[in-house]
C-alpha cells in the first residue's frame, strides 16, 4: 500500500512540474505576441510625437497612447508573473501587485481624457478588499468605463482605448 502511495504522489508531482511547464511556455509566449507589439506601438507613438511641434493638436493623443501602453505593460508583466507564481499564492488569489480599486482615479483620468466625462466617488477603505476581488472590480469597472466611452454619443469609430 505505501509503495501504491509514493507512486501516486511521484504521479501528482509529474503532473504539477507539466502545469507549470505550460504556464511557463504560454506567458512566454503571451509576451512575445502581446508585450512586443505593444512596446513598438510605444515607440512608434514617441516616434510621431518627436515629428510634431508640442503644441500640435496630435500631440497630446500621441502621449496618451503611449501612457496608456506603457501601463498595459505594466499590467503585463504582473499578469505573467502570475503564471509563473508558485500554486499556493495563485489559489490563496492574493495579488501584491497590478491594478486594484486604489487605482480607479488613474482610470477615470485616462478615460475624461479620452474624452468621457467622469465623475469618480470613493467611499470606504478600499484596503480592506482582498485581492482577487479588488482586481476583478476594477476590471469590471476598467471594462465598463472603455464601453462607455466606445459607445458615447459622437464617439469616433477610430478612438481607441485600453480595455
Amino acid at each position: 500500500m505505501d509503495h501504491l502511495a509514493r507512486h501516486r504522489r511521484s504521479r501528482e508531482a509529474e503532473a504539477r512540474a507539466r502545469v507549470a511547464e505550460q504556464r511557463a511556455r504560454i506567458g512566454r509566449d503571451v509576451h512575445d505576441v502581446v508585450a512586443h507589439s505593444v512596446s513598438l506601438m510605444v515607440v512608434q507613438a514617441e516616434a510621431g510625437e518627436a515629428q510634431l511641434a508640442h503644441d500640435h493638436p496630435s500631440s497630446e493623443c500621441l502621449r496618451a497612447i503611449q501612457r496608456v501602453g506603457r501601463s498595459t505593460l505594466t499590467e503585463l508583466r504582473t499578469v505573467l508573473g502570475a503564471l509563473a507564481d508558485d500554486r499556493d499564492r495563485i489559489s490563496a488569489g492574493s495579488s501584491t501587485e497590478g491594478p486594484g480599486l486604489r487605482d480607479v482615479h488613474l482610470l477615470a483620468a485616462d478615460l475624461a481624457e479620452a474624452g468621457l466625462h467622469v465623475d469618480l466617488r470613493v467611499e470606504g477603505d478600499l484596503g480592506t478588499i482582498a485581492g482577487a476581488v479588488d482586481v476583478a472590480a476594477y476590471r469590471i469597472l476598467q471594462e465598463a468605463l472603455t464601453n462607455a466611452l466606445r459607445h458615447s454619443p459622437g464617439a469616433p469609430e477610430s478612438r481607441l482605448v485600453s480595455g
